[in-house]
């Protein structure tokens, strides 16, 4: 299974910009240093910056989400694990996480 991107909103700002609301769900393998994420997923040609949230987390006690966010140097969405507050380990299940993100971009 891999990262799935439903886009739920679009919206024009001022200019060429524009704001876009969408659920990612997450896959069965956490990647290392985050799940990569393309501007094409949220029909943008760039992402400028990204404010992520959990909608769901996963129920497994082990791997409790925490701090989503938006790394735009390496193009991805990176996890914390709440429990040891350190970023989620790879190839944990994450299938059952879905996130929010409000992308804005060109």
């Amino acid at each position: 299974m891999s990262v799935k991107t439903t886009v739920l909103e679009t919206g024009r700002v001022p200019g060429n910009r524009r704001e876009v609301k969408a659920e990612i769900t997450l896959d069965s393998s956490y990647a290392e240093k985050g799940e990569p994420i393309a501007a094409s997923e949220f029909s943008l040609a760039r992402i400028i910056d990204a404010i992520v949230t959990v909608k769901n987390g996963t129920e497994a006690e082990a791997t409790p989400v925490m701090g989503p966010w938006y790394d735009s140097e390496n193009g991805t969405i990176r996890i914390n694990n709440a429990k040891t507050q350190k970023e989620m380990e790879k190839e944990k299940d994450l299938s059952k996480v879905v996130l929010l993100a409000w992308v804005k971009g060109v």
